[in-house]
């Protein structure tokens, strides 16, 4: 084998190696993430995983204790979405974080991957919208 055509595999062995090392880390952060939040009125505090999952589920005495069930309940409903919603921004920035630059954009504004956020918009929408090709 060339020394050249050596060189350029062992610089693609070692840049392969630095992402599955990155990759990695970014598992084990995503994997150790978690979110709090705190109801309105302060009687429920929520903790949720990377996907969500209930964590913790805390009651302020002074505040929970005065709230009917179906009103604590909704609560600690509430107070969960918005962790979940904070856990989630969370793990889209830390996946985005190693992504190359060309596919940080394919993440919607709720989560959602949008492959077509791949394709340049161009005249080419506008031939096809006319049902030109």
């Amino acid at each position: 084998m060339r020394t050249e055509t050596r060189a350029q595999l062992e610089a693609m062995l070692d840049d392969y190696r630095e992402i599955t090392a990155r990759l990695d880390r970014m598992k084990a952060d995503v994997a150790a993430m978690t979110a709090t939040a705190r109801s309105s009125d302060g009687s429920v505090a929520v903790t949720v995983g990377p996907r969500g999952d209930l964590v913790d589920l805390a009651f302020d005495p002074s505040h929970a204790g005065k709230l009917d069930l179906k009103t604590l309940a909704a609560r600690i409903v509430e107070t969960a979405g918005l962790a979940a919603t904070r856990v989630d921004e969370r793990v889209r920035a830390t996946v985005c974080d190693v992504l190359p630059d060309r596919l940080r954009n394919l993440f919607g504004p709720d989560g959602t991957v949008e492959p077509t956020r791949l394709f340049p918009r161009d005249n080419g929408d506008a031939n096809r919208s006319n049902g030109a090709w």
